[in-house]
């Protein structure tokens, strides 16, 4: 929300529970180097396969695509031949876009931070036009 304040100063936003990032569990709040202290295999086998092991406490992976996807639904109903900016984070934007492009490597499209990428509905069919997009960040 603090971002979409930013960037959309007179636009009316609309928080969205479902697009909320996904429950890492026991990974929760930790850093990528303290997870892998105190959790070593367990993070590795969950980034090797985040679809079949979740973190101990946090939320499935296939749940997380099923609530994504849903809010992403609700948008486009709700939004009919509208452009709409979702600001989110990247396990969002990885689930959106790695099913658009049908891919089962959902990690190859987690991306950067403040990056833009876009998806077109049209026809009833979703395209991933950019991804990862950071040109706005040079100034």
């Amino acid at each position: 929300m603090q971002t979409a304040k930013i960037v959309f100063k007179n636009v009316r936003i609309e928080p969205l529970a479902e697009l909320r990032e996904i429950h890492f569990g026991l990974f929760e709040g930790l850093t990528h180097a303290e997870i892998l202290k105190k959790y070593n295999n367990l993070y590795r086998q969950w980034l090797k396969d985040p679809f079949s092991i979740s973190p101990p406490g946090g939320e499935d992976m296939k749940k997380f695509k099923q609530r994504i996807l849903g809010a992403l639904k609700h948008i486009l109903k709700d939004n009919p031949n509208a452009n709409v900016a979702v600001v989110c984070h990247g396990g969002v934007i990885g689930i959106l876009c790695s099913s658009v492009k049908r891919s089962k490597d959902f990690w190859r499209h987690i991306p950067a931070s403040a990056s833009i990428s876009v998806i077109e509905h049209g026809h009833r069919r979703l395209r991933l036009v950019s991804f990862n997009e950071r040109g706005h960040l040079n100034g």
